[in-house]
């Protein structure tokens, strides 16, 4: 069907149309079909002069089909409708989408930060179950705003912003899902600016105000919002009730300038942080960029992946999974994220009871100001693979802590830190099970020179033995003209029954292995000799002949293996092997063997 629309030359003419296909007369006599879909288009671009008012100047409405354009804006075409209660922009009614600014509704960048906050949420309410657009310019905001299940709230980039006005009050949130005890479903935050306007509020211990803060939601998408200057946190992931967040994605988007964490997470599972930024949390109370709890043992946090996220030039630390609650977490992928730059660590792992299946692989983790990577708790399958450790302050791995087992350090790059590049340190409880293999660990100790070593293992106290550890095929060089990594492996007090194989060994000051607790099997590595072999001879007239034996250890006699392997002029007797030195051993006979002399091989293994 089609509907006539006639436009005269009086330009406020009112204009009414239906439904379906539409004829318009233009004022030169032209006549354009068109359906509703295409209508603003010929509205906006054609020149048609549609009656113009302000906001506050559109007349009553109540005349169902009415247009009006709006001269102060407020919807993405200015072009509303007169629905028989309200005026609604022609953009909402054609797509769907409910618009802030609509004149139903009000909110307006000059409004007051109440009105607009009220505004909005009347906005958010009559979307519930569909979209809610904030259009370009700043809405100052007097508390926050809630949003339903089945709802997305989007704006149109980095112009759309909502903003906390002065005192706005402490511990709350600029966005919380509508059901705090319950929880939600099905709730999408898109393409905002959230400013938590930090200067104009007022702080006490840990009291502020939160960016996103989802209780207990389902199946949530928040992507491309910037998110900056909160008391608290930009977005924040927790729990309603004994529901937690999950099946989650948490893409693209840019947090800064907060006075507590950029992205936390304290009760969530099967959440993906994607491509997110955190930079320059301001600290205060905290500081860090990505943070990572479980609320309580009944409610823990598991699977969650950090993949390609920065955090950078934080106040603490770029990445932090802790133990505030003494609750397990499981699970967790950091994956291919940076961590520069930050004032403490680059990752903390601050372990709880029974954290376990830890992963960090592929991340790049260079010149924070305390250590690179440090573990501190307890837990198993802590995994740290494929890692650039690099120019941090402190120690590029340092994992000091009570019980921890199944630790795998594997094809790390660790270099020029400036203390250690990787310290295992027992304080109580065995550690065991180990494994440090296809790492490089290159001149380390920049601070310092010949005061910290590649790998530094030892335990405070005999009763905590660092043990059962496999160190093989790893890369540990000092090849710099100015070499400062003391030792390439230092075995300290209290290490037992460990194996070190297949490693290479070169240029670090003090010698390649350090092995003064003399309990753990080294064998088979370039650059320190354990296993030599030779000849010698017991020449006529004599009793004894000296050997070097060219090891980067002192043998025991044990170790040493001596065959004649001719039949001397006269019987020598007995032999033995004496004078046993970190250099040579002397090998002895009780007679002169005489003219024809005594020759030997020898062979020296030392495990």
């Amino acid at each position: 069907m089609t509907e006539t629309i006639r436009y005269g030359l009086i330009g406020k003419q009112d204009i009414r149309f239906g439904t379906g296909k539409f004829e318009v007369t233009l004022a030169d006599g032209r006549v354009v079909t068109l359906d509703e879909f295409n209508l603003v288009t010929l509205l906006v671009d054609s020149g048609l002069v549609v009656p113009s008012y302000s906001k506050a100047g559109l007349p009553a409405a109540g005349t169902a089909g009415r247009l009006a354009r709006m001269t102060d804006g407020g919807t993405p075409d200015n072009i509303v409708e007169d629905n028989g209660s309200n005026w609604r922009s022609i953009y909402s009614r054609t797509t769907g989408v409910i618009v802030i600014t609509d004149p139903q509704f009000g909110a307006d960048p000059a409004a007051t930060a109440s009105a607009n906050q009220t505004a909005i949420q009347a906005a958010i309410d009559a979307a519930a179950g569909s979209t809610v657009l904030v259009p370009e310019g700043t809405f100052n905001l007097a508390g926050g705003l809630t949003v339903p299940s089945n709802t997305r709230l989007v704006g149109v980039g980095r112009d759309s912003v909502l903003r906390f006005a002065d005192t706005v009050g402490a511990n709350i949130a600029m966005i919380r899902n509508a059901d705090q005890a319950n929880g939600n479903s099905n709730i999408s935050i898109l393409d905002l600016r959230l400013d938590g306007n930090r200067a104009g509020q007022s702080f006490s211990g840990d009291n502020g105000q939160n960016g996103i803060e989802l209780h207990g939601v389902n199946n949530f998408l928040i992507q491309n919002v910037i998110a900056s200057s909160f008391g608290k946190d930009s977005f924040y992931f927790g729990i309603a009730g004994t529901k937690i967040s999950s099946d989650g994605r948490v893409i693209g988007n840019f947090a800064s300038d907060n006075r507590r964490i950029g992205f936390t997470v304290v009760a969530g599972e099967d959440i993906i942080f994607a491509g997110n930024t955190a930079v320059d949390m301001a600290g205060g109370v905290s500081g860090n960029g990505f943070h990572v709890e479980s609320n309580n043992a009944a409610n823990a946090t598991r699977r969650l992946t950090y993949v390609g996220n920065v955090a950078t030039g934080n106040a603490q630390a770029g990445f932090v999974l802790a133990n505030g609650k003494q609750a397990d977490v499981s699970g967790l992928i950091w994956a291919g994220n940076v961590a520069s730059g930050n004032t403490q660590d680059g990752f903390f792992i601050q372990q709880g009871n029974n954290n376990q299946a830890i992963t960090l692989q592929g991340n790049t983790i260079v010149s924070n100001s305390r250590d690179g990577i440090r573990v501190a708790g307890s837990g198993r399958y802590v995994r740290i693979l494929g890692n650039t450790i690099s120019n941090n302050t402190a120690i590029g791995i340092n994992s000091t802590v009570n019980a921890i087992e199944r630790f795998q350090i594997q094809q790390n790059y660790v270099g020029r830190n400036g203390q250690h590049g990787i310290v295992l340190l027992r304080g109580s409880g065995h550690r065991s099970h180990h494994l440090i293999t296809g790492n490089v660990i290159d001149a380390n100790g920049t601070s310092a020179s010949n005061t910290y070593d590649g790998i530094n293992v030892s335990s405070d106290s005999a009763a905590s033995e660092f043990r059962h550890t496999i160190i093989n095929n790893n890369q540990i060089i000092d090849l710099e003209a100015s070499p400062t990594q003391r030792y390439g492996l230092n075995f300290g007090a209290n290490t037992a029954s460990n194996i070190v194989e297949g490693n290479r060994f070169q240029g670090n000051v003090s010698g390649q292995i350090n092995n003064s607790a003399g309990a753990s099997f080294i064998r088979a590595n370039s650059g320190f000799v354990t296993e030599n072999s030779g000849t010698g001879t017991i020449n006529s007239g004599a009793t004894s002949a000296t050997v070097s034996h060219g090891l980067d250890v002192t043998p025991t006699a044990k170790a040493i293996v001596v065959n004649f392997t001719e039949n001397p002029t006269n019987d020598p007797g007995n032999f033995w092997i004496s004078a046993i030195t970190s250099t040579q051993f002397t090998v002895n006979v009780r007679n002169d063997p005489g003219a024809s002399n005594l020759d030997f091989t020898w062979q020296v293994t030392v495990y």
